[in-house]
């Protein structure tokens, strides 16, 4: 029979302290690897904005030019708009007078 000794440090103790190290080292390297990756993408990538809930670019990818032609596009549709909105009202307008002329023949 093997004697051990009454501390109970034997030498089957310090095999099951290596079979230990061996699965718990890779797990905690492992583990600190992950929350590591998660701390570095967190500090490196951009944070998104949100205006009124809207998820807004990290920075604008336009310059200054563009910007303004997309400005002068959107005034040219603009006064287009108005001048839509100008025939329609007289269109209305003319419509209005016929009607009345006519309602007016019939009384």
């Amino acid at each position: 029979m093997a004697e051990s000794s009454s501390n109970g440090s034997g030498a089957g103790n310090g095999d099951k302290l290596k079979s230990a190290a061996k699965t718990v080292v890779p797990m905690v390297a492992s583990a600190a690897a992950f929350t590591g990756g998660a701390l570095l993408k967190q500090k490196l990538m951009p944070k998104r904005r949100k205006v009124l809930g809207m998820s807004m670019p990290a920075k604008p990818k336009v310059g200054a030019k563009p910007m303004g032609k997309q400005l002068s596009k959107a005034g040219r549709q603009a006064a287009t708009v108005g001048q839509r909105l100008g025939r329609l009202s007289g269109d209305v307008e003319r419509a209005g007078r016929t009607a009345q002329r006519v309602g007016d023949s019939m009384s």
